[in-house]
């Protein structure tokens, strides 16, 4: 055994070591999108984000994906500023995948512009999203 070989099976032993320390942990995602009046996406996928040669990839380690499981809670999710009466369909949305690993979950959203005008007179700008799972 060289000592490039020795260095990349220690990598090895202390990358899986890292991941076993994570076996069970889930994330909790929250932030804040400015979006644009154009069709586009946003999606949260396993890996590290990469931009190369204009393509959006994300890279792993292969050996990850079985383990990878998305079940997962939408807890809230808006577009714009709050307003009384505002309905969000997928808030506490739930999906659950009892096998080990995989799944992919597509929600195809239509943000749609709104005012909202209070009983005082004061008017939000806001929008409102039709889902479909």
């Amino acid at each position: 055994v060289n000592e490039r070989d020795g260095m990349e099976a220690m990598e090895h032993v202390l990358f899986q070591y890292m991941r076993m320390d994570r076996a069970n942990e889930g994330c909790q995602v929250t932030g804040r999108l400015h979006i644009q009046k154009v069709n586009g996406n946003f999606h949260l996928a396993l890996g590290t984000a990469h931009d190369i040669r204009g393509k959006h990839i994300h890279q792993f380690v292969m050996s990850d994906i079985p383990r990878f499981n998305c079940s997962h809670t939408i807890n809230h999710i808006s577009f714009g500023e709050w307003y009384p009466q505002q309905k969000l369909p997928l808030n506490g949305m739930q999906h659950t995948i009892a096998e080990e690993g995989g799944g992919v979950f597509t929600y195809n959203l239509k943000i749609i512009p709104l005012q909202y005008l209070s009983p005082m007179g004061y008017v939000t700008h806001s929008n409102t999203y039709a889902s479909e799972y």
